[in-house]
């Protein structure tokens, strides 16, 4: 499935393992300008937050 970069975005807030395969197709491709580098940035700086202990 191929999807012009302004819909990465709306894909997101719909389905997320979609959007995430769709941005993987893209760095396999080196399409990196068309890929959601600003929720990829927010998406792997979550994954590297250590847990917190309440």
């Amino acid at each position: 499935m191929e999807l012009k970069a302004q819909s990465l975005e709306e894909l997101y807030e719909k389905d997320f393992y979609l959007w995430l395969l769709e941005n993987l197709r893209l760095l396999k491709n080196k399409e990196y300008e068309l890929l959601d580098w600003e929720l990829l940035q927010e998406e792997l700086e979550d994954m590297g937050k250590m847990p917190t202990k309440k």
